[in-house]
Parts: C-alpha cells; structure tokens; sequence
C-alpha cells in the first residue's frame, strides 16, 4: 500500500539531487521518477482472492487529502553503512503515519503478518546503494534539513511490483481517493 509522489517540480529536485549523489563516485541505482513513492505498507505476493479480500477491507477507508513536505535525506541502515538512501516527509509525516496505522490495522485483522518490526518511517527510496564514498555520506549530511518540495496525497494505492533485471516495475492493482 502506498502514497505515489507525482509533483513534477518535487521530482525535478529530487532528479536534481540524485544526480548529484551519483557524482559521488560511489556505485548507485537510482529510482525513477516514475515510481517514487512512501511505502505505507509491503504486503508481498497475493492471489487474487487476497487482493479482493485487502480492497474489501480497506474500501470504507475515509481519510482526508493532506499535503506531505518531502524533507532532508537520510540513509538506512545508517551513514557508517548506507545501502538505501533515503528523502523523508516533514510536514504531512503525522498524516501518512496515521494512514499507514489505519491500513495496518485492517490488514493485520486479515492475517497479514508484518515483515517490518521497527516503527513506520515515513520515506522515499530515492537510491540504492552498491559502493559508498565518503563523498555520499557528505552530501547526504548537507542535505539532511534539505525542504525539496510538496504535494498533495490524493489516493492511497494497492501497488504491484515486478522485479526485473534493469529494476522493479509497479503498477496500481487498486486505488482510493482520499477524500
């Protein structure tokens, strides 16, 4: 379940700075513009009968569009060791912590187990990781109050990922306007 980020000046700056990363030197794969979103939940493989049952669960929903202030980045598991980095939610991060406790709880009724332990982070993966330079852990830290930008969350998404050789590809199997 997830929040797409379609701004097109929001994703200007974060195209902006993940060139920027990538002049690091370090060895990175970047997300795409195209498929930049806050994960609010990863439910994993479903059949159809599973998705019929998570659309019927999560159908009577009703949560308000709000604005989300994409904030600062970060790296995960941490600078020392960053495989992921990461843009974060300022404004707006209350908001899509409270969907994703809303989505979680009705989908931990159906007998979905959590794969994540740790709290709901609100993030965008902008970048993965392959070799590190000292470079990228700098300009993560020059840009950790970094403001790149807001939008609106309108829908909340069922999305699909297929992983292929040159990255995943997603598409939404089911959406919900939020009101």
């Amino acid at each position: 379940m997830a929040v797409d980020v379609e701004e097109p000046s929001l994703l200007d700056k974060l195209e902006e700075v993940q060139r920027t990363l990538a002049g690091t030197g370090s060895r990175l794969k970047l997300v795409d513009r195209l498929l930049m979103h806050f994960t609010l939940r990863f439910i994993g493989e479903i059949n159809e009968l599973r998705k019929r049952q998570i659309i019927e669960a999560l159908s009577d929903v009703s949560f308000p569009k709000f604005e989300v202030e994409v904030r600062g980045l970060g790296a995960f598991p941490s600078l020392s060791r960053p495989r992921v980095v990461w843009a974060g939610a300022g404004k707006g991060s209350d908001m899509l912590i409270s969907l994703a406790k809303e989505v979680n709880e009705r989908l931990d009724r159906l007998g979905f187990i959590r794969k994540e332990k740790r709290p709901f982070s609100p993030h965008l993966t902008i970048a993965r990781v392959k070799m590190f330079t000292p470079q990228l852990v700098k300009v993560i830290k020059q840009h950790s109050d970094t403001i790149f930008g807001e939008f609106v969350a309108e829908e909340l998404r069922l999305k699909r990922s297929i992983l292929t050789p040159k990255g995943p590809i997603y598409s939404t199997l089911w959406a919900l306007p939020l009101k």
